[in-house]
């Protein structure tokens, strides 16, 4: 599950305003989470995930970046290195995923991330994915209403995990790097405290952030707070409910067995 392409949708999602399908078969739920929550974003009830019209009356509460804030190479390199440390840093975390497509709907999906490396599950209620223990685990709801999970060993194994886990974050951060740095970058970056603006530089098909995204990380914990991407069919918001860094191996088995503590999902 890579955190890489925060956001992506598939053909099928874009034709019926749904989350897309992850590659290989975990739901349409299971790929946003793996893309929208960054080294980023499926036990909480069905009943929060929601589609409705859109509302005039809400009120956008993200932080703004200072539009006079400057792009530069030192902006691109400090968000790389907030990047890797959301990546490895540990945690648990509640957010909110909220997708807005162009037709005007509004989707909601509550997403955990327990991150104790080399253990990182994701989980947005019907949904699981991550690796503990040395085993890769995919849970999803299927059409018998009940979720199934599925186990097996990952790259590398339980032995060897550690290894595995550092050399997933290095290719991601590679590719990460090709996308911000250079001469041409694909996108400028510029920085505002622990906030940084991405903005496509170069016309390519299907950009991995969109036209424009943002991206904050938790000061305290390396968390991602928020996670904007805007592409021409619809924006992506992912926001942080709340966060803690002290968690051990018990957290991590509870969001793999499809648990979720509301608290973190009502701050």
């Amino acid at each position: 599950m890579s955190d890489l392409h925060e956001g992506a949708v598939d053909d099928e999602a874009e034709r019926s305003d749904e989350p897309a399908s992850a590659p290989g078969g975990p739901s349409r739920r299971s790929l946003i989470v793996g893309g929208l929550v960054a080294g980023l974003l499926i036990g909480a009830a069905l009943g929060w995930f929601t589609s409705r019209g859109s509302d005039d009356d809400q009120e956008a509460d993200d932080p703004v970046l200072d539009e006079e804030a400057p792009e530069t190479a030192e902006a691109a390199a400090a968000f790389l290195v907030a990047w890797e440390r959301g990546r490895t840093a540990t945690f648990l975390s509640g957010s909110l995923l909220e997708r807005t497509t162009s037709s005007g709907a509004v989707m909601e999906l509550p997403i955990v991330v327990a991150q104790l490396p080399p253990d990182r599950v994701v989980s947005t209620g019907a949904s699981v994915e991550g690796t503990v223990d040395g085993l890769a685990v995919v849970c999803d709801e299927q059409l018998d209403g009940l979720v199934h999970c599925q186990q097996q060993e990952a790259a590398g194994g339980a032995a060897d995990g550690g290894a595995a886990f550092d050399a997933g974050v290095a290719a991601e951060m590679t590719a990460l790097r090709g996308y911000v740095e250079g001469e041409l970058p694909l996108y400028r970056v510029a920085q505002e405290g622990e906030c940084f603006a991405l903005r496509l530089a170069r016309a390519v098909l299907a950009p991995p952030y969109g036209q424009n995204a943002r991206f904050c990380f938790d000061a305290t914990s390396g968390a991602p707070s928020l996670q904007h991407v805007e592409r021409t069919d619809g924006t992506d918001t992912v926001t942080l409910v709340s966060v803690r860094a002290d968690i051990d191996a018990a957290d991590v088995a509870r969001v793999a067995a499809g648990e979720i503590d509301q608290e973190l999902l009502d701050g």
